[in-house]
């Protein structure tokens, strides 16, 4: 096995995402090996470190006086922990299994077991026909060619090869609609990470033209399962961008069933798990969603992979703050918070995104719960961090807008609004829920009354009945907080 040159921080992290089965099966496969393990003891110096530090690292080499070369061990310990993750089958999907079938094929082939080898061929085919692999069924139907010269049996060889080119013809017409259902897919999640709301004109029109290669699918009859899943995934993210909210979770339930029916194609079915919340969320359907975290959070407990757990844990925090928040529970996503502080502390850092978003969350349950310093330090972090490009900076500015307000630092809002309306206007997201709570700002100098306050409110929710308005609804619940007033 052939790997760049390692450096030590890089082995630190290999070594550190190792969970304690990981390391004791990696230190029992070497125990067998006999003579000086230098690359053993490079390991347990690193592995006692909280963090990365060379020159500690070769300081107490120099103490073991050994002469090995520092950079060829690090290159071999690198190998000696990959070959033993592999051993140990800690990542495998449908993918791996096949190949690890199709490899023995080979190999028994090569030692002249043809019987055995075309057994095995067969066996990663049916594995590939169960995972939804077409790739590898397209990949097996060329090796079968080659095993098929070997065959011991009375099948004519022009018989056998007509039936594979028919089969292979077959399978490459399937390939070609399922590659392109996943290019539209794929197009279509980079336009939702730069817009995640189209609400021009133009926008609408543009994603239409996109999306028209998929009007003439029927999905229902695809005979791939994955191109099933991409068309219900791209469909969601359309809906979910169109402001088609109900939509967009009809589409992720449809690919939650899927994936249940034939749990092979994805070894975990949280990703999954997660789109539904997420739309769930966005659309306002809270029904069934205590239940849907109850069960995404035990895939913590299913999961050996501490990349894994991490990526679920801090997801369920966010969906499950914003689902008390959205249900008016602010003091309980304080609690919440307060009690997940060990267990966040141990998944952290947190994604950069996620954080973000919890920072905002949080910074909402605090305002509602008229902690407004705490909302302030919050939001000021993600104005101050965060890329100016990300709708989560644009609803920072406004939401520090009514933080100010309630603060009554009624001196520093001029600035702050024309701030907050460059941003918007320069990112093209001032559309009417914005202008009219912006206007409102603008005014707050002045006395303002309680009906003031019920007639923004009114025409904020005559605002929110065009779907594409509906953006605000996803960070702060404006409604609500005219309402209170």
């Amino acid at each position: 096995m052939k790997h760049k040159i390692i450096s030590g921080q890089e082995l630190f992290d290999l070594i550190q995402s190792l969970t304690k089965a990981e390391k004791r099966h990696f230190k029992l496969s070497t125990a067998k090996e006999k003579g000086e393990k230098f690359y053993i003891t490079l390991f347990n110096i690193i592995n006692a470190q909280e963090a990365y530090d060379e020159r500690e690292v070769l300081k107490k080499l120099r103490a073991e006086k050994t002469k090995k070369n520092y950079s060829q061990a690090k290159k071999y310990l690198f190998e000696k922990i990959i070959a033993s993750l592999h051993s140990l089958g800690t990542y495998k999907n449908a993918d791996s299994q096949v190949k690890e079938l199709v490899e023995t094929a080979k190999l028994l082939r090569y030692k002249g077991l043809y019987n055995q080898a075309q057994r095995y061929l067969d066996l990663a085919e049916q594995e590939a026909i169960e995972g939804d692999t077409i790739y590898n069924r397209l990949h097996i139907n060329a090796l079968a060619y080659n095993f098929s010269i070997n065959a011991t049996d009375a099948v004519s060889p022009v018989d056998r090869t007509q039936a594979l080119n028919a089969s292979g013809k077959k399978l490459a017409a399937t390939l070609a609609r399922y590659i392109e259902v996943y290019h539209i897919f794929r197009t279509v999640k980079s336009q939702q990470v730069v817009k995640p709301y189209c609400r021009s004109r133009e926008e609408q029109e543009r994603l239409l033209e996109l999306m028209a290669p998929l009007r003439d699918f029927d999905h229902e009859n695809f005979p791939v399962i994955g191109s099933r899943i991409h068309y219900h995934l791209t469909m969601n993210m359309y809906n979910a961008m169109i402001g088609n909210h109900a939509q967009s979770v009809e589409h992720c339930r449809q690919v939650l069933e899927l994936v249940k029916a034939h749990p092979k194609i994805d070894n975990t079915i949280y990703p999954q798990l997660s789109n539904y919340i997420s739309a769930a969320l966005k659309a306002r359907r809270l029904d069934d969603l205590e239940a849907r975290l109850e069960e995404f959070l035990e895939g913590m407990q299913v999961n050996p992979d501490y990349h894994e757990q991490k990526l679920i844990y801090e997801r369920w925090l966010l969906y499950r703050t914003q689902y008390l928040n959205y249900q008016g529970r602010f003091e309980e996503t304080l609690r919440l918070h307060k009690a997940e502080r060990t267990r966040l502390a141990h998944y952290s850092p947190t994604t950069n995104y996620i954080s973000f978003l919890l920072s905002y969350h949080l910074s909402v349950a605090h305002f509602f719960c008229r902690n407004h310093a705490e909302a302030w330090a919050l939001v000021m972090k993600i104005v101050n961090e965060q890329d100016p490009r990300s709708d989560i900076y644009l609803y920072a500015k406004i939401f520090s807008l009514l933080i100010l307000y309630e603060r009554k630092e009624i001196d520093h809002l001029p600035y702050a609004l024309r701030s907050a309306y460059r941003a918007l206007l320069k990112k093209e997201r001032l559309y009417a829920v914005e202008k009219l709570l912006l206007d409102f700002i603008r005014n707050a100098g002045r006395s303002v009354s309680k009906t003031d306050f019920k007639t923004l409110a009114q025409d904020i929710e005559r605002a929110f009945e065009n779907p594409f308005e509906q953006g605000m609804l996803y960070y702060f619940d404006l409604v609500r907080w005219l309402k209170e007033k």
